[in-house]
């Protein structure tokens, strides 16, 4: 036997600690609707700092790593990347190095640069083999750094040197020593900043979607094809990834689903030749997306008609290279834009006039509702705090002034105030559903009448924090389709709730008492038994279930709601357990790159099981107290 004081501050340092992990999640910014035209990100442009310290492969390998994790492939290698036998990127003190044998490729380079008087060991120097990506490199370079800054140069063979100096960086998170940080090259580049000018003078509205974060899930495109459905905008840029194909399968293919779910008939263009999208039209047309693939040479035109006939309520436009001058490029998309909106308007196809995206606001109705529901919370944590839930409860007085601030906060003060509101709402709802069905399992009753009120107040009690997510979510959103979202410190703080749940079921000196009880290496065991067997129950589903969710949280609240009585001692315990997976529930919703399907299925397949596995404790816990003759 071991005492169970030294056992129990460990499990509330292990609770605390893997609520904190489970809630903690880095700042995002999906997509933006700004006039900012088309991004190329950095992997794209494969650019890499001289003062960053690695390898180019090395940088190479760690983004493409990121990327594959993302989506979900086990292996990749660099030669995976479409534009890989393309581009070399070198650090001037690279090209320094003596030649490993007579005509190697860096020394050449050195030689051909120090000849025009080009060469210094803190440039950065994009090799390309392809004089139509070094133009695109040149002109988006000219646009970021300044055309002082930046030199093209002709090498050999058709290959060309993009000489950069001066590139600012920022840090990234080392893939290798999670310890520091690495300077990366801040180059998002404005492409095409014409054509968004372009759209407008044409009658449309565009949106563009930013891929400098390689983790953007297939599941974005449904905030991104929001505003298509509601006709807020008519032509989409993608950019990045996107644009040169790496990932498209995918992309395309949910957008094909939500094509589907709205009857929205997406058109899509890829004028030029462009890597990845050979078989793309055969891949994703079946799924009801209507793809159009033009290759260089074949006349516009017949692209754009072809695409028209289908009479798409949007666009989905992807620029593309082509060979020549970088005006060569820019002109050939402006072209290609051109004669498919002249073709659509053939077909019946009217686009309104330039509307900018409204910022979304809660209508007054919800907005008082919830945010009574979250005075409701806030004065209910903070009575149970201070040790009088029994006999002081918010009335209806507290109730409306929260609801009437809640519905100012909510719709009629957007920016801080709904931050506040959100920050509220996910700090107070998990507290105070769990100290309401805590409090409610004080009743008595036989055996089925307690198992099914459990069931019953898990269910609701999940409904609600699932209200409370949506409520997040929405206050969160720039937008009704989620088109941009701010960070959300609320996540950081949930991690106390645990602690305060705690404190406000026991109070000191209870904690005390039950910090002298014994705990025997068989729960220990069969403690960490159930882990692993959570575990692997998570790893096999199709969409994750959180391990916190349904074999802590939830079971620990049906047991704690089907034997009170036996359970008394342990309350501790089950509030840390019920705070920490209502606390998961909420984080959920909070993952704004986790599309919200996803989201509900994890959420209803982690309420099943842990439900069912909390009814199996409870039995589980009686069975053992009756034969101890402990039953109450």
């Amino acid at each position: 036997m071991i005492r169970y004081r030294a056992a129990t501050i460990v499990l509330l340092i292990l609770g605390v600690a893997t609520a904190g992990a489970v809630t903690y999640r880095r700042e995002q910014i999906l997509a933006a609707p700004r006039e900012v035209g088309v991004v190329l990100d950095h992997a794209a442009a494969l650019i890499v700092a001289g003062e960053l310290g690695i390898e180019p492969q090395t940088f190479l390998e760690d983004l493409l790593a990121e990327r594959a994790t993302a989506l979900g492939v086990s292996e990749v290698s660099l030669a995976d990347l479409p534009y890989r036998p393309q581009v070399t990127v070198y650090h001037g003190h690279e090209l320094l190095r003596p030649a490993a044998r007579p005509g190697d490729h860096p020394g050449m380079a050195r030689r051909v640069l120090q000849g025009h008087g080009w060469f210094e060991p803190w440039y950065t120097y994009i090799i390309a083999g392809d004089p139509a990506f070094a133009a695109f490199l040149v002109e988006g370079a000219t646009l970021r750094l300044g055309a002082d800054r930046v030199r093209s140069l002709e090498l050999w063979g058709g290959a060309h040197a993009v000489i950069l100096r001066g590139v600012p960086t920022r840090p990234r998170p080392d893939p290798r020593r999670p310890d520091r940080d690495i300077r990366e090259p801040d180059l998002r580049f404005g492409f095409w900043s014409g054509d968004f000018a372009l759209a407008r003078e044409l009658g449309l509205t565009p949106v563009a979607l930013l891929t400098e974060d390689p983790r953007l899930a297939p599941g974005d495109l449904e905030y991104l094809l929001g505003p298509v459905v509601r006709r807020e905008a008519d032509v989409i840029f993608l950019a990045g990834d996107t644009a040169w194909g790496y990932g498209d399968q995918e992309r395309l293919a949910a957008a094909a689903r939500f094509s589907r779910q709205w009857g929205l008939h997406l058109a899509s263009l890829a004028p030029g030749e462009q890597p990845g999208f050979a078989d793309l039209a055969a891949t994703v047309d079946y799924q009801g997306l209507r793809f159009q693939k033009h290759r260089a040479g074949d006349p516009l035109e017949e692209a754009a008609t072809a695409m028209a006939r289908n009479r798409p309520r949007g666009l989905h436009f992807v620029p593309a290279l082509f060979p020549g001058p970088a005006e060569a490029t820019r002109e050939g998309n402006r072209q290609a834009l051109r004669e498919l909106v002249a073709a659509m308007a053939r077909y019946g196809y009217r686009p309104g006039p330039p509307r900018a995206l409204a910022p979304y606001r809660l209508p007054p109705g919800p907005a008082a509702i919830l945010g009574g529901a979250v005075a409701a919370g806030v004065l209910g944590a903070t009575g149970a705090a201070a040790g009088w839930l029994g006999r002081k409860r918010p009335g209806l007085p507290s109730l409306l002034v929260g609801a009437a601030v809640a519905a100012a906060l909510g719709y009629g003060w957007p920016g801080a105030g709904r931050e506040a509101l959100a920050f509220l709402a996910a700090v107070s709802f998990p507290v105070w559903i769990v100290l309401a069905v805590l409090a409610a399992a004080r009743r008595g009753g036989e055996v089925r009448a307690r198992l099914r009120r459990a069931v019953l107040l898990a269910v609701a009690a999940t409904a609600g924090t699932v209200a409370a997510g949506l409520l997040v979510r929405a206050l969160l959103a720039d937008t009704a389709y989620a088109l941009e979202i701010r960070s959300f410190p609320a996540v950081w703080a949930a991690a106390a709730v645990p602690l305060l749940a705690i404190f406000a079921l026991t109070g000191p000196a209870r904690a005390e008492s039950i910090a002298r009880r014994e705990l025997s290496w068989g729960d220990l065991l069969l403690g960490a038994g159930a882990l692993a067997v959570g575990v692997l129950l998570a790893a096999s589903q199709a969409v994750p279930i959180s391990p916190l969710q349904f074999l802590a949280g939830h079971p620990a609240l049906v047991v704690g709601l089907a034997v009170p009585g036996s359970a008394k001692g342990w309350q501790a315990a089950i509030s840390l357990l019920v705070a920490a997976g209502q606390v998961s529930v909420m984080n959920s919703f909070t993952n704004f790159w986790v599309p919200m399907s996803e989201v509900l299925q994890r959420t209803g397949g982690g309420l099943i099981l842990g439900v069912a596995l909390g009814l199996a404790g409870a039995l589980a816990w009686r069975r053992y107290d009756r034969e101890r003759g402990d039953v109450s």
